[in-house]
């Protein structure tokens, strides 16, 4: 900036700066008066534009501010900071607050969008402002409601929903409902460098959104649509007779599961309906294996009083092909259910979108009908030890 502001002309030139006693900004006749100051600010800023400058840049010390004037100066700077946030115009502010209180100093932190703290000597950054809490809070709702200031991507999913979207800009568009839009479109790269795809994305752990800058209000958000298909699949499914069905079994835990880096092994308990009362997690492993304890399965259809169970499981690796420890796995707990008179109705494996039935396949059958064969023959084999004992003379 090399132009100087008409009647004051060292305010902002490079390598100078005026300095202006707070008795003749602030004060007048010794009293603060906030709304006086506020509109001298705004028509400086408003001459600077005229003259060609992209803003404004100050400083001030309120080293001057006392007690009485406090409540007075805080909601200044609220409206001041409101300013700064619409205009070019950077403030800079300093704060003795050895003068007042810790409640005062919360209520002055609270109207900057980041505040520098001397603590023992070593200065503490301390981010976020209430204003920008408040643009945070404003979501796409309010903006459809008023029919204004839609984005480009927000018209775009109103005409077409997600046709022709890149996961880019699905984030972006996530991003503009709970942050000012410039800010969210900062942030979509640094999110698709970190997590890769909307997928990872919407799975990553709270810490790991923290650490690229995402709010606790857009976690809420990003966490809520991560959830809300595997609720709405549920309800779909629940009091309906699903056993044949095991399509839709892996829609409705794909959504929770898909993004695991652990083996989980579930059991869903059925009514004598074949209706789900019940979804537990029993067994959880590593990434590529998972070691399952039938007597915990039983023990837990006992509890349950169950009549019938469909286990599932999850392969992080993507691929549902069953190990051959799944399918001696699965065929021992078709035996114990049989034992106890309890359905096994399938064993579903979870990959990268797509899945692995063993109802489907004709195993759960198979494994049924090898039971039944070593149970006859165990009957068999009983009769002829019973046949020879009595040839012999023996009981």
């Amino acid at each position: 900036m090399e132009k100087a502001i008409p009647d004051f002309p060292q305010y902002l030139a490079i390598g100078q700066i005026e300095i202006i006693p707070h008795t003749e900004w602030y004060l007048k006749g010794n009293i603060f008066d906030g709304k006086r100051v506020f509109n001298a600010w705004t028509e400086k800023l408003e001459r600077a534009m005229a003259s060609g400058y992209d803003g404004l840049r100050v400083s001030g010390d309120t080293a001057w501010l006392e007690r009485r004037d406090w409540n007075n100066f805080i909601a200044y700077e609220g409206k001041i900071n409101n300013t700064i946030g619409k205009y070019h115009m950077l403030a800079i502010c300093t704060y003795p607050l050895h003068k007042h209180g810790a409640s005062q100093a919360i209520n002055v932190m609270s109207k900057h969008h980041y505040n520098l703290i001397k603590h023992r000597g070593d200065l503490v950054l301390i981010g976020g402002s209430e204003r920008e809490r408040e643009e945070e809070s404003q979501t796409a709702l309010s903006r459809v409601t008023s029919g204004k200031h839609l984005t480009v991507l927000q018209e775009k999913f109103i005409k077409e929903g997600f046709q022709n979207f890149e996961d880019r800009e699905i984030i972006e568009l996530l991003l503009s409902l709970v942050m000012p839009a410039r800010k969210g479109r900062q942030l979509v790269k640094i999110c698709i460098d970190r997590f890769k795809n909307l997928s990872d994305f919407l799975a990553a752990p709270p810490r790991e959104l923290q650490k690229v800058g995402i709010t606790p209000a857009c976690m809420i958000y990003i966490k809520f649509l991560h959830e809300l298909p595997a609720k709405v699949l549920k309800q779909g499914i629940v009091k309906r007779s699903i056993y044949k069905s095991s399509k839709e079994i892996f829609d409705y835990l794909y959504y929770s599961m898909r993004d695991l880096k652990k083996e989980v092994f579930k059991v869903i308990f059925l009514d004598p309906r074949n209706q789900i009362t019940e979804v537990v997690d029993l067994f959880e492993g590593t990434a590529d294996k998972i070691a399952i304890n039938g007597r915990e399965v039983v023990e837990s259809a006992i509890a349950h009083d169950v009549k019938s169970m469909i286990f599932v499981h999850n392969h992080p690796s993507g691929d549902p092909s069953p190990s051959k420890e799944d399918k001696l796995l699965t065929r021992d707990l078709v035996f114990m259910g049989r034992i106890l008179q309890i359905k096994v109705l399938d064993h579903i494996i979870i990959g990268e979108n797509r899945f692995f039935s063993f109802a489907a396949e004709r195993l759960i059958k198979e494994y049924e009908t090898d039971f039944l064969n070593l149970k006859l023959t165990g009957t068999s084999e009983a009769r002829r030890r019973i046949s020879r004992a009595r040839e012999t003379g023996g009981q």
